[in-house]
């Protein structure tokens, strides 16, 4: 397949069932002696961990130290994910069913992060695909920014997984601009975009595949589209399921769509307990903000997403310090509370508070893009596979439809942004059609 790029790129394929399976798989005994035998002895593991917190951090180490424990028990084969907290948060492991998925992401990591680790990221897990997206956090909070400095760092990394996954596909994703809500998104997209002309070229030297993400998952600015970012940074479901429209076969889009279902189903819930009403916002949580608290605004900061209701419809939606309507409330969330607010409280849709309980009684309607569309009908297969018996979701002619038409999705989400409105409105209607049979088949 040739991307819009013109570089030769050949999806991943996924087993072709519906049902979720375990993605840890038991190593061979051949392998796991192989691990053990070559694994690092606990005093130098700990030394290494305590190196690693002084020059990267205490999360670093963390997730350094787990991946120390975690790489023996890994058979080989699988697809590893490399990359920050874009990729730390990801799904992958569950929406990827059968594919030994592996999360090698680190919040808040850099490109000499990576390159420190990738013995337990990449070499000893004998990947059959190694998947990168590394660099913002290079450039995006630092005010001594230098391209020519960044990009030098690149060729070195990309030729060490080289080194140690010589056999391996290797797959190179553009660095994702930041969407609207930073105060700062036009300065890191700048930044953004002069990293991301150069590494094409980079990956092909390397012999990995460049997959651009932008012309799939940015507005007409050139940002990250509002309803992919969770704070402007970090990716909601919607963001990361179109991010593997990229990657995955599109016949098998639908396996990864039916693992979503199940893996998102609370996520998606219309209905939803709130952990306080007028405190402090802690992590991962959704607070209600009301004029009875005495405030006029949450006075919270950048690092959430708030929606504004007015007469039960929420009329916009911001990162901080909302002002608190007389006629309504402000839903603010942060962390995974931030992927219920996306999923749910975007502009239009109307919601109810009572007894610590929030209630969306009306979805919110769909936005005007093509790109917004696709994710639509996307959302409705997801729906009908929610809906359906798990006989239908694995198998039969209600799996066949599901498969087809998330193939046509997937397909259409790879031509963006030059997807005719005709052929949007006629997936969208196969969706459709899914919803309605699930709805009836979970009758009988």
């Amino acid at each position: 397949m040739i991307t819009r790029r013109g570089a030769v790129r050949t999806p991943i394929a996924v087993a072709a069932a519906f049902a979720v399976t375990a993605v840890l798989a038991t190593p061979s005994s051949a392998f796991a002696a192989e691990a053990v035998n070559s694994a690092p002895v606990a005093g130098a593991n700990a030394a290494r961990v305590a190196a690693a917190k002084a020059r990267f951090g205490d999360y670093y180490a963390k997730r350094l130290a787990m991946f120390l424990e975690d790489t023996p028990r890994r058979a080989p084969g699988g697809i590893v994910f490399v990359g920050d907290s874009i990729t730390d948060q990801s799904p992958f492991e569950a929406v990827l069913p059968g594919m030994n998925a592996v999360n090698r992401g680190i919040g808040g990591d850099v490109l000499a992060g990576v390159q420190a680790r990738l013995d337990v990221s990449v070499t000893r897990l004998r990947p059959k695909t190694v998947c990168m997206m590394i660099g913002v956090n290079n450039f995006a909070w630092s005010k001594e920014f230098s391209t020519p400095t960044l990009l030098a760092q690149y060729p070195p990394l990309l030729a060490a997984i080289a080194q140690g996954a010589p056999e391996a596909r290797r797959v190179l994703f553009s660095v994702l601009p930041v969407s609207e809500a930073r105060a700062d998104a036009d300065l890191i997209n700048s930044r953004v975009a002069a990293v991301d002309a150069a590494l094409p070229a980079m990956a092909a030297k390397a012999g990995f595949e460049w997959i651009d993400l932008r012309p799939r998952m940015t507005d007409a600015k050139g940002r990250l589209a509002p309803e992919y970012a969770t704070d402007g940074v970090h990716l909601t479901p919607d963001g990361y399921l179109a991010w593997l429209e990229m990657l995955v076969e599109p016949a098998n889009y639908g396996d990864t769509l039916a693992a979503a279902a199940t893996h998102w189903a609370a996520r998606r819930s219309p209905v939803r307990k709130v952990d306080g009403v007028n405190t402090a916002r802690g992590e991962d949580q959704v607070i209600v903000f009301t004029r009875d608290g005495g405030a006029t605004s949450t006075r919270t900061n950048e690092w959430g997403k708030e929606a504004v209701v007015e007469r039960g419809r929420v009329v916009r939606v911001a990162t901080r310090d909302s002002a608190i309507p007389l006629d309504g409330f402000v839903v603010s969330a942060h962390g995974t509370g931030i992927i219920w607010l996306n999923e749910n409280l975007r502009v239009g849709a109307r919601v109810a508070f009572a007894r610590g309980e929030l209630r969306v009684t009306s979805p919110p309607p769909t936005g005007p893009s093509t790109r917004e569309r696709l994710d639509a009908a996307r959302g409705k297969v997801i729906e009908a596979l929610s809906l359906a018996p798990a006989g239908k979701r694995e198998g039969g002619p209600f799996a066949d439809r599901v498969r087809a038409v998330s193939a046509e999705i997937a397909t259409l989400g790879r031509k963006l942004p030059k997807v005719s409105a005709k052929a949007i409105a006629a997936v969208d209607r196969k969706a459709a059609a899914l919803v309605v049979e699930a709805r009836k088949t979970a009758k009988d």
